[in-house]
C-alpha cells in the first residue's frame, strides 16, 4: 500500500496505517493490545482514563444512521472470477486491500458455537433429568447451564 506524499502524514501515522492494513499475522496488535499502546502514533494517550476523556471533535449527527461525514465511493462488484476451473476469486474493490474476512472460517466458527450450545443443553438436560429434545420453560441461555456467544474467543455467556 502506498500513501501519497500529499497526504502530509507523519511517519508514525503512515506506519500505523500500514501496520493495521496488512496480513493478519503481521498486523499491529497481533502480539497483544500493548503492542498498539506502545506504537509512537499513540504517544501521549492516557489509556487508563480514556473513557473519561472528552473527544477533541464530536461531529453533529442528524440521526443514528447519519453517514454524511464518510467519503462516497463508486459502487463496484467486490470480486471477479479469474479462472472458472479453480473458482478462485480476485479482489476488484481496491477500497479495502488485505481484508481478511473468510466466509468458510466464519461458517465453521458459527457451526462450532451451535454445537457447543447444543452440547451444553444436552449435558444440562441429562443432569437435570429432562429430555434434551423437549423445550424447556422458565430459564433460557446461560441460566440453563451456560451458552456461548459467537465471537473470536467463543466467550461463555455468564448469567
Amino acid at each position: 500500500m502506498a500513501i501519497p506524499p500529499e497526504a502530509n502524514l507523519s511517519p508514525a501515522a503512515t506506519d500505523v496505517i500500514k501496520r493495521f492494513m496488512c496480513e493478519a499475522e503481521n498486523r499491529l496488535g497481533s502480539k497483544g493490545f500493548e503492542e498498539i499502546q506502545k506504537h509512537p502514533f499513540f504517544e501521549g494517550i492516557d489509556w487508563d482514563h480514556m473513557k473519561k476523556t472528552r473527544a477533541p471533535f464530536a461531529p453533529k449527527l442528524t440521526h443514528d444512521g447519519d453517514v454524511t461525514r464518510f467519503d462516497k465511493f463508486d459502487e463496484e462488484e467486490p470480486f471477479i472470477p479469474v479462472d472458472e476451473k479453480k473458482a478462485k476469486k480476485v479482489r476488484k474493490d481496491n477500497n479495502f486491500p488485505g481484508f481478511t474476512y473468510n466466509k468458510d472460517i466464519e461458517e465453521q466458527k458459527s457451526n462450532f458455537v451451535k454445537a457447543l450450545n447444543e452440547s451444553i443443553q444436552i449435558d444440562s438436560a441429562s443432569t437435570s433429568g429432562e429430555s434434551p429434545h423437549q423445550p424447556r420453560t422458565g430459564a433460557t441461555g446461560a441460566a440453563r447451564g451456560g451458552a456461548y456467544q459467537e465471537d473470536e474467543k467463543l466467550t461463555p455467556v455468564v448469567p
